[in-house]
């Protein structure tokens, strides 16, 4: 009886996580030193793989799975605009301060190339990133 009850929680586990999974990519800057004019892929890091270049940055998503974008501080991400690969939205995703989108299709293995667009709170002075996503089916 108690192995049959470890199975069900186990299993319910395991559909709560995949019903529920949100990758996530959350901006963080050096917001001084962007306001002072260096590039963002210079003083820019996602919280998710600080060490890594932004614009290598890559979320690794199912179709259907949640992407949240956001920024820390005063970062607000206002648009994901796609340039190259397959396009996995139906249309580029607006925010005003985050994101959320599902990607609605598989990118085999190769990337989908996008500019992540924000400004800081306060100012009209648009920034963008270059990141990457790729998509498997579930």
């Amino acid at each position: 009886m108690k192995l049959f009850r470890l199975i069900i929680f186990a299993s319910i586990v395991l559909f709560a996580t995949s019903v529920f999974s949100q990758q996530t990519a959350t901006l963080a800057c050096d917001i001084e030193a962007l306001q002072n004019g260096s590039k963002p892929a210079e003083v820019c890091y996602f919280v998710e793989n600080p060490d890594i270049n932004p614009e290598l940055f890559t979320i690794e998503a199912e179709v259907g799975e949640e992407i949240l974008w956001s920024g820390e501080d005063t970062i607000l991400i206002r648009k994901v605009k796609h340039y190259g690969g397959t396009n996995i939205f139906n249309k580029d995703p607006e925010g005003d301060g985050e994101i959320i989108a599902k990607p609605n299709k598989n990118t085999d293995g190769k990337p989908y190339r996008y500019k992540l667009k924000f400004r800081l709170e306060g100012s009209n002075k648009q920034y963008n990133i270059d990141p990457i996503i790729k998509v498997r089916n579930k």
